[in-house]
């Protein structure tokens, strides 16, 4: 008989023997539920971006349920694109690549705010031992590598239009008067 190398497989010989659909089932569920958080994250990021000024203003609109309908059909039709254009193992990919390109920036940015002077009623700031984020960068920027090294050039094609379409939303948003900026 020959052994089946896939994630079912794992469960399939398991200790405790776990129905094939089942399986699938809790997986659906489980990769849904992550791209739905991941669609909301998106959504508030690019409306935090615009109130900064950093993506142009009308990304950042709100509907009537005060919630930014712009981003988030955006970021649907982001997803969409992404869905379409490759399959299962490229979209997965891609998002790894960006999450972990986001990960190496917040940890950065953590170092950089470590080094302002606190100032105002939040003058307490949050702290966090210097290894922490040193470490947390580096293995993002590790594992960033690694998976771009086994990439292709398909993968390139998407990370660089995702990059491209953020460099854009940044220019327009630069391009502005300096009086609609304040």
């Amino acid at each position: 008989m020959r052994r089946r190398s896939s994630p079912l497989a794992a469960v399939e010989r398991g200790p405790i023997p776990v129905p094939a659909t089942l399986f699938a089932g809790i997986a659906i569920v489980a990769v849904t539920n992550t791209a739905l958080i991941a669609l909301t994250t998106a959504s508030r990021q690019v409306y935090g971006l615009a109130e900064q000024g950093s993506v142009p203003e009308r990304v950042g609109r709100v509907g009537r349920r005060s919630t930014p309908t712009v981003a988030i059909g955006g970021g649907a039709a982001v997803v969409l694109v992404l869905a379409v254009t490759g399959g299962v193992r490229d979209l997965a990919l891609t998002m790894v690549l960006l999450v972990l390109g986001v990960f190496t920036v917040v940890n950065v940015t953590v170092l950089v705010l470590r080094r302002r002077p606190r100032v105002g009623p939040s003058a307490a700031g949050f702290r966090a031992p210097t290894v922490v984020p040193v470490l947390a960068a580096m293995s993002s920027v590790g594992l960033l590598v690694d998976r771009l090294v086994d990439g292709g050039p398909g993968l390139y094609l998407r990370l660089g239009a995702r990059l491209g379409r953020g460099l854009l939303l940044y220019w327009l948003a630069r391009r502005r008067a300096p009086s609609e900026r304040s």
